[in-house]
């Protein structure tokens, strides 16, 4: 088992091991180049990024070019067009490494499957 994953997820929900292990089976490590986009505004996503190191950050593109940052994501942060997953739509940001990023790529209609499936995946721990 992969400490990375077990460590974010117990961070969270306390997971028995095989539950963990299920939700690795939807992740995959990668790794992204400084300025190397993740999502891009108008693009259709499934998936979201635990970031493991470096940074990242969302933005929007005005139509005179002008970009206007929303927020960065870090070491332990989850990012993504969150919005647009769960709407099934085109997102409407971009979503861009500013360093090398490393970290794991999951599927969001996955992780939404586990969740149906599994009722612990959804207990969030209080602590």
């Amino acid at each position: 088992m992969n400490d990375d994953i077990k460590n974010f997820v117990h961070h969270f929900i306390d997971l028995p091991d095989d539950l963990v292990s299920l939700f690795e089976g939807i992740v995959t490590y990668v790794e992204l180049k400084p300025y190397e986009f993740f999502t891009k505004e108008g693009e259709y996503s499934n998936h979201f990024f635990i970031i493991k190191t470096g940074i990242m950050r969302s933005y929007l593109l005005n139509e005179k070019g002008s970009e206007t940052t929303r927020a960065f994501f870090i070491s332990g942060d989850i990012s993504g067009a969150n919005s647009a997953m769960m709407q099934k739509t085109a997102s409407e940001v971009n979503y861009q490494a500013l360093t090398k990023v490393t970290g794991y790529k999951g599927n969001y209609d996955k992780l939404i499957e586990l969740t149906l499936r599994y009722k612990e995946f959804i207990l969030y721990k209080n602590s």
